[in-house]
């Protein structure tokens, strides 16, 4: 709840720069740079309601889990009903990867060693 406050005081402080922003660009008539700013200033303001949408449904998924029957919440041997994908693959055990310098020094050795036969 915190989080969502707080984003939404960026939020309205993103809305009044956004005046700001049209007001230069009409000074500047519209040039390159002006425009520029303007779709640099529209993109942020997107990313900033994106934010806000994602905030507002984590916190309803929040309220409704804790909202759940005391059965439903004891019961230890199902999944967790709300998986989160996991955003970085870096570190896991499970990938190793082989450094791309290594790969096409192989190939080459290979074609090398074919070419001498």
């Amino acid at each position: 709840m915190r989080k969502l406050s707080e984003h939404q005081v960026l939020q309205r402080d993103v809305e009044c720069h956004g005046r700001i922003v049209s007001s230069v660009v009409r000074l500047c008539g519209g040039g390159d740079v002006a425009r520029a700013l303007e779709r640099r200033w529209h993109l942020l303001y997107l990313r900033a309601i994106e934010w806000q949408c994602h905030l507002e449904a984590c916190l309803a998924k929040t309220d409704n889990q804790n909202c759940l029957p005391v059965e439903a919440a004891s019961d230890s041997d199902d999944e967790p009903a709300l998986k989160q994908p996991r955003l970085s693959r870096r570190g896991s055990p499970r990938r190793q990867r082989t450094p791309v310098n290594a790969r096409h020094r192989d190939s080459s050795e290979d074609s090398r060693q074919s070419a001498s036969e």
